[in-house]
């Protein structure tokens, strides 16, 4: 039988910080922890009766005998297996005579954790014994990753280090990366050890490693009309619609598939690493199309954010237009049935009344508003300042704008991206460097700004669905998001950083 505190402790092993500070990982199903308990010393295991009875002789330090039940309960599979099992991290030397004597690969800051066990996998299948990942990179020892790799951690050492410095120690061992300028990698003959070099998700690889690559390769596309044995195991080839949209940019097929993920058209499922899967929703969509619309992703390379000036006697806050500000905030809230500061916060309606924005485009740069947000609610507020500045002469100071140095737009669009590939919050802080409380600064940032995002993946890991409910109502009835009086009204039992995640849920849902 398991207690409450086993299957806690089970839980919280989905976190990066126990699983460190415990050095163990969790491993379910009946494959994948037959295949891990003679690699990996077991200090945990719970089981059915009947895979006991089919695996006599189990060495593990604990061993509780459950029923399916108890299982589904501590489990963090949808359809939990039978087994699970909570194994001992191993520790692995790494030395720089690996990748002289074998092929080796390398990972610069990968985000995903169901990648990176897709990687795992496939690099057992070749053979290779060793991948070298950057201190970014998303932690292997993660469930998902653990899950993907299907059993191939038993066989790959998984080593973490500084991907530059380690590079320079090879000398002139070769170093492969694949970028769009590289030779044809099906044309070029491959040595027998060297270190092939694989970048993130969406940046590739990074400059600082990009110029200790010696070996330059490009991977093309399929040839066109070539079917793959994937297509025809699932016989995409007999599909009316396959191939069409081939002339898009992959640029627009993401935004596509990411606005289908949000509406609820497509779903990611942990347990089905890589596939993207039509929901019911979708299935009505497919049977009566219609439209909406997308935002291409951008290129914020050279993109400078411009924010308002502040402070001087220029740029004080405007009383009365700030007064009829929140009268129409609260004229929309009652019609919108949503409470005030979903439409807009305090601060951007000082911002505003301060900067007299009249267009939409001006609107987006008050802080707080962002495109989506400008789109949705801005229109009257645009009208109401325009006519109280024609109303009292009013030189509005549009020109007056300070460019910021520091550009937190790529920051903005990784975060956005992994959330969206579902990676774990706790994940995403660590790969960028920062703690959790900034992250969700930036995510909350990102919201109210008009960017729906959508966290319940993390939300149901981490949180007790009674509580996600509770504080979700007390938004839905609070005229104020402030966290303070949040805390002081739902009590003790309620943390800031869970007060905070369903402030997010709230708002990317009720405002965007």
């Amino acid at each position: 039988m398991l207690s409450k505190n086993k299957i806690k402790y089970i839980h919280s092993l989905e976190q990066k910080k126990t699983r460190k500070e415990e050095q163990v990982f969790l491993a379910e199903g009946p494959k994948l922890v037959g295949d891990l308990l003679g690699h990996f010393p077991c200090r945990f295991l719970a089981a059915t009766s009947f895979w006991l009875q089919e695996h006599p002789g189990i060495q593990a330090s604990e061993i509780a005998e459950v029923s399916q039940e108890e299982l589904s309960r501590a489990s963090l599979l949808k359809t939990p297996q039978q087994v699970l099992a909570i194994l001992e991290q191993p520790q692995y030397t790494l030395n720089p005579e690996f990748v002289r004597q074998s092929l080796c690969l390398a990972l610069d800051d990968v985000q995903d954790p169901g990648n990176l066990g897709t990687i795992i996998r496939l690099a057992d299948w070749f053979g290779i014994e060793h991948i070298i990942c950057s201190q970014n990179t998303v932690d292997v020892y993660n469930p998902k990753t653990i899950q993907a790799t299907m059993g191939g951690i038993a066989r790959v050492k998984v080593h973490y280090t500084s991907l530059p410095e380690f590079i320079r120690s090879l000398g002139d061992t070769p170093v492969f990366g694949t970028f769009l300028d590289g030779k044809n990698m099906y044309e070029q003959p491959l040595s027998a050890n060297g270190l092939i070099v694989m970048g993130n998700e969406g940046n590739g690889i990074g400059k600082e490693v990009e110029a200790l690559i010696n070996r330059k390769l490009y991977i093309p596309n399929y040839p066109q009309g070539k079917e793959t044995s994937e297509v025809q195991a699932h016989l995409h080839e007999d599909l009316e619609v396959f191939g069409s949209g081939m002339g898009e940019e992959d640029k627009t097929w993401n935004a596509v598939i990411r606005q289908a993920l949000i509406a609820g058209y497509l779903t990611k499922e942990v347990e089905n690493y890589g596939l993207l899967k039509v929901t019911e929703e979708g299935k009505k969509f497919l049977k009566h199309p219609k439209s909406f619309k997308i935002t291409e992703d951008n290129d914020f390379e050279e993109v400078e954010e411009e924010a308002p000036a502040r402070g001087g006697g220029a740029c004080a806050v405007d009383p009365a237009l700030y007064s009829m500000l929140k009268d129409l905030r609260k004229k929309l809230s009652k019609k919108l049935e949503v409470p005030p500061y979903v439409i807009f916060q305090d601060p951007s309606l000082e911002a505003m009344a301060t900067i007299y924005p009249v267009t939409l485009d001006e609107l987006q740069n008050i802080p707080g508003v962002g495109a989506g947000k400008a789109k949705r609610y801005g229109e009257e507020f645009c009208k109401l300042i325009k006519r109280h500045c024609e109303e009292n002469e009013i030189e509005r100071p549009e020109d007056l704008r300070v460019r910021t140095v520091a550009n937190k737009s790529k920051m903005k669009v990784a975060i956005i991206q992994a959330i969206d590939r579902k990676v774990a919050l706790d994940d995403i802080a660590m790969s960028k460097g920062i703690e959790f409380e900034e992250l969700l600064d930036e995510i909350e940032a990102i919201v109210y700004s008009g960017t729906k995002l959508n966290i319940d993946y993390f939300l149901e890991d981490i949180m007790d669905e009674d509580h996600l409910l509770d504080i979700y109502d007390y938004f839905k009835e609070s005229t104020t998001d402030d966290i303070d009086d949040a805390l002081d009204e739902l009590g003790d039992d309620f943390t800031e950083e869970e007060v905070r995640l369903v402030r997010i849920k709230f708002i990317s849902e009720m405002a965007n």
